[in-house]
């Protein structure tokens, strides 16, 4: 409410002038982030329940693995509210996989198929970038999220368009 998407504030002034801008807006804009934190904590326990019950070992891999990467100790304080506000998606997305992938698993790991060389590419680059590359704040990480909604729960819909053909140009370009 105060930084995100603002210049830095650089004194007491500016600090002053920020805090009466927004503070009208400080008790709406924190029941909407718990009301965020609430859809979080559901959709984790409903994802994970479902991840018990899940037989295919690389579908299962792959979900703890960007469950992993998304939700963490501390992901509150460091990943931008404008991504955090798209997770409860990302879970749903997830929670569908989840749902569907054992009726076609064939299916499911072509989908996977067309999203994991863009992750193998990214998480490598991260891993090697000695901390160049924050993911939490990288709109292309945010990027292959909602290509995975695309490709696997295309009903919830993603902001923008996005395919593989659109990853490959991001990488290239940025």
């Amino acid at each position: 409410l105060f930084l995100e998407g603002q210049p830095d504030v650089r004194g007491a002034e500016a600090f002053e002038e920020r805090l009466r801008a927004h503070r009208a807006e400080l008790v709406l804009k924190a029941e909407e982030m718990a009301k965020t934190a609430q859809a979080l904590m559901l959709g984790y326990v409903d994802t994970q329940a479902r991840l018990k019950a899940c037989r295919i070992a690389t579908i299962k891999d792959d979900v703890q693995t960007q469950l992993a990467l998304m939700l963490y100790r501390g992901f509150w304080l460091v990943t931008p509210y404008q991504y955090i506000r798209e997770m409860p998606r990302y879970l749903k997305a997830l929670i569908h996989r989840l749902d569907k992938a054992p009726q076609d698993p064939l299916r499911d790991l072509k989908q996977f198929r067309e999203v994991a060389p863009f992750l193998e590419r990214y998480w490598q680059a991260v891993k090697t970038g000695h901390g160049r590359i924050v993911p939490e704040r990288d709109a292309f990480r945010w990027m292959l999220e909602e290509f995975r909604v695309s490709l696997f729960a295309q009903q919830l819909k993603t902001p923008y368009p996005v395919s593989a053909k659109r990853l490959e140009e991001a990488w290239k370009g940025g």
